[in-house]
């Protein structure tokens, strides 16, 4: 089974109707906490991870639970052999979803879309984007990965969209890829950021970003978070 799913936690994200885009061979799923727009026929099964789940994990911030599913399909999703995840901040047109099965014919592992970044052009976007806090969360992941051997390096990845197969191996990474996200970060961090850490570049398969931008279109969303208190010089 093949199942396309999204996750919005909070007040955050939209619930974009799939009615007409879908494939009928996916099972398509929204994860969400007491989402209003989860009451409309969207095309989509949804779970209400208020309701249908422990909520032992509610002390963590509305990211950190969020990215939790993301980063842990085979726990929220047990009975698939692939999950394609995308951000709750898309509309995406049938084209796209004939471009993941495209993928899945190739029998990826574990698929991640590729990005031409310097680890700190990765910083910059971090710091821009107020996914990190503090310049200790800035000088953990650093010396993270002054920790890799020298046969691992630093590669940047979108992680707005993922296909895995449901393995193993593929679980292992995405276990300790949540708990080094869990450990970076207090409230909200680059998830992507971190996956070099956890899995070396051959055992990623890299999706292409064109067939993500060329066959969807990101909802614009305003950010009203506070910049970060960090002495931009020194992390840049």
């Amino acid at each position: 089974m093949v199942i396309f799913y999204t996750c919005m936690t909070g007040e955050h994200g939209f619930i974009p109707d799939i009615t007409n885009e879908k494939r009928k061979d996916f099972k398509y799923i929204c994860f969400h906490e007491n989402h209003p727009e989860a009451e409309l026929d969207k095309g989509w099964d949804y779970i209400n991870l208020v309701t249908d789940f422990d909520n032992s994990e509610h002390n963590l911030s509305d990211q950190k639970r969020q990215r939790m599913v993301k980063m842990l399909p085979h726990i929220f999703l047990p009975n698939h052999v692939y999950s394609i995840y995308l951000d709750p901040s898309y509309y995406v047109n049938k084209s796209f979803y004939d471009k993941c099965y495209d993928y899945i014919k190739k029998d990826v592992n574990f698929g991640i879309c590729n990005r031409k970044r310097t680890f700190k052009e990765e910083i910059k976007q971090a710091y821009d984007n107020h996914k990190i806090s503090s310049l200790e969360e800035y000088l953990v992941i650093k010396d993270h990965y002054k920790k890799l051997p020298k046969d691992r390096s630093f590669y940047s990845t979108n992680g707005s969209w993922i296909i895995r197969k449901k393995r193993d191996s593929v679980n292992t990474i995405n276990i300790n890829w949540y708990k080094l996200f869990l450990g970076t970060y207090k409230e909200r961090g680059l998830d992507q950021l971190l996956l070099p850490l956890v899995s070396p570049k051959k055992s990623i398969f890299f999706l292409d970003e064109k067939d993500l931008y060329d066959n969807c279109f990101e909802e614009p969303r305003v950010v009203n978070y506070e910049d970060p208190q960090i002495d931009k010089s020194l992390i840049l």
